[in-house]
C-alpha cells in the first residue's frame, strides 16, 4: 500500500514540471495569453456545451465511477466539485476541463469506459486530476502557441518540455490513486495500441522494450512517423512507463531520501532527453545533419513568398545561434542543396529525430503569427522527402495543443 501523508500527491509532482511552470507563468507572453484567456471565458459555457452533446453520469447512472472519483479526489485533496461526463467515440480519451463556476468537468470516451478495468480507470481519473491539482491549465499552452502572436523558439520549446514533464508528474498522480503499477502499464499499451484485454506482462514488457529503441535511435521505423503520440506536446507512452516505473521503484510514493529523490528527477531528465532537440550543440553526424536541414528549411521558409521575414529569421537564430543566418545565405543555392542533405538526413536519423528537425522548422514558420501556404508547402514537401506523414504538419499548425 502506498504512503499516504497529509499532501503525498503534492510531494510526487515532477520537479522539472514546477520549476518549468513557475517559469512560465512569469513570462510576458503567457501572462497576456492568460489574461486573454479569462477575459473571453463565460460562465456555464462548458456545462451548456456537455449538455448537448454528452451524457451527466450521476450517481444512479454510474455508482461506481462516482465512488473511484470520490477515492481519487481524497487521495489527491482536491476539494473542486467533480462533474464526469461521456461521449461517443471509438477513441479511447479522457480530459479534464478548467474549472467553471466551482465544478470541475471529467470528459470519458464511451471507448475507454467499456475498455476499461477498474484499477485502469483510477489511473485515467488520477491523471486527469492531477493535471487540476498541479494547476496544469493555468498555463494555456494553445493560446501561446497558436495566438500568441511573434515569439522566439525558446518560449515554444519550453512550452513543449513543460507540456511533457507535466503529463508525467499526472502520470504520478495516477499511480498514487491506483497503486498498480501493472495497471498504468495496461492503461499506456490500451492508449497507443486502441487494442482491448491485454495481459498486464505483455503489455508493460512491449512498452518497456520500446524505451531501449527510442533511447537508441528514436522511432524505429517511419511507418509510426504519422502516430499522435509520437506528437512533441506529450511524451511517448513507452516513456511515461518507464517515469512511471522508476518513480515507483525509488519508493516516491512509499517514502524516498533527499538524495534518491535528486538520483530519481535525474534519470526521469536523462529519460525525457530523446525528445528534447538536444541536435543543436551535438557532435555526431547525425546531429550535423539535423542542423543542416533546419538551416535550409527554416530560411526556405522565411522567405518563401519571396520577403525576408525578420521574426522567423530571428526564430532560425535563435536555435542556431546568432549570427547563423546572414547576408551571404542565397535562398537559390540552399534550395539546389536541400534534396542532398534530407538524403544525408533520413540515411542517419530514426524517425523520431527527422520529426524534431520538422517540428522545430514548424515553429520558425510560426515566428510571425502567420503560417502563409507557400510556407507550408515547403515543409510538406520536406515532409515527403523524410518519409513523414504531411499530416505532422497539420497537427503541428492545427493540434488541438492542451492536457488530457
Amino acid at each position: 500500500m502506498y504512503a499516504q501523508p497529509m499532501d503525498r500527491a503534492a510531494a510526487i509532482r515532477v520537479q522539472a514540471d514546477a520549476a518549468l511552470a513557475t517559469q512560465l507563468r512569469g513570462h510576458p507572453v503567457v501572462q497576456a495569453a492568460s489574461r486573454a484567456r479569462g477575459r473571453a471565458s463565460g460562465g456555464s459555457e462548458i456545462e451548456r456545451s456537455l449538455i448537448a452533446k454528452a451524457v451527466r453520469l450521476t450517481r444512479s447512472l454510474a455508482p461506481e465511477l462516482q465512488e473511484m472519483l470520490a477515492s481519487c479526489a481524497e487521495t489527491l485533496k482536491v476539494e473542486t466539485t467533480l462533474e464526469p461526463f461521456v461521449y461517443p467515440s471509438s477513441s479511447m480519451n479522457a480530459a479534464v476541463t478548467p474549472p467553471e463556476d466551482g465544478k470541475l468537468f471529467v470528459l470519458f470516451s464511451s471507448e475507454l469506459l467499456d475498455a476499461f478495468d477498474h484499477d485502469e480507470l483510477c489511473f485515467v481519473i488520477g491523471h486527469e486530476l492531477g493535471h487540476h491539482k498541479y494547476g496544469h491549465h493555468d498555463i494555456p499552452v494553445r493560446a501561446v502557441l497558436e495566438e500568441g502572436g511573434k515569439q522566439d523558439p525558446e518560449l515554444a520549446l519550453d512550452l513543449f518540455s513543460w507540456s511533457r514533464f507535466a503529463e508525467l508528474s499526472a502520470d504520478r498522480a495516477g499511480l498514487l490513486c491506483c497503486q498498480n503499477l501493472e495497471a498504468v502499464g495496461r492503461s499506456l499499451f490500451k492508449l497507443a495500441s486502441g487494442l482491448r484485454g491485454t495481459r498486464a506482462n505483455v503489455a508493460m514488457q512491449a512498452l518497456l522494450t520500446q524505451v531501449e529503441e527510442l533511447q537508441a535511435q528514436g522511432i524505429a521505423t517511419a511507418d509510426d512517423a504519422d502516430r499522435d503520440e509520437w506528437f512533441s506536446t506529450h511524451p511517448f507512452s513507452p516513456l511515461r512507463l518507464k517515469a512511471a516505473s522508476l518513480a515507483d521503484k525509488a519508493g516516491l510514493f512509499t517514502g524516498i531520501g533527499d538524495d534518491d529523490r535528486v538520483e530519481l528527477e535525474r534519470q526521469i531528465h536523462e529519460l525525457m532527453a530523446v525528445m528534447d532537440p538536444g541536435y543543436l550543440k551535438g557532435k555526431s553526424e547525425e546531429a550535423k545533419a539535423m542542423r543542416r536541414v533546419l538551416l535550409a528549411g527554416g530560411f526556405l521558409v522565411a522567405v518563401a513568398d519571396g520577403e525576408v521575414h525578420e521574426a522567423e529569421i530571428a526564430a532560425l537564430d535563435g536555435f542556431l545561434g546568432e549570427g547563423t543566418v546572414h547576408d551571404r545565405l542565397s535562398a537559390e543555392a540552399l534550395r539546389a542543396d536541400l534534396p542532398s542533405r534530407l538524403a544525408d538526413l533520413k540515411g542517419c536519423a530514426g524517425a523520431a529525430h527527422r520529426q524534431q528537425v520538422v517540428r522545430d522548422i514548424c515553429v520558425v514558420a510560426r515566428a510571425d503569427g502567420h503560417v502563409a501556404d507557400c510556407e507550408r508547402a515547403v515543409i510538406e514537401e520536406i515532409c515527403e522527402a523524410l518519409d513523414l506523414s504531411p499530416a505532422l504538419v497539420e497537427r503541428m499548425f492545427g493540434a488541438e495543443m492542451q492536457l488530457d
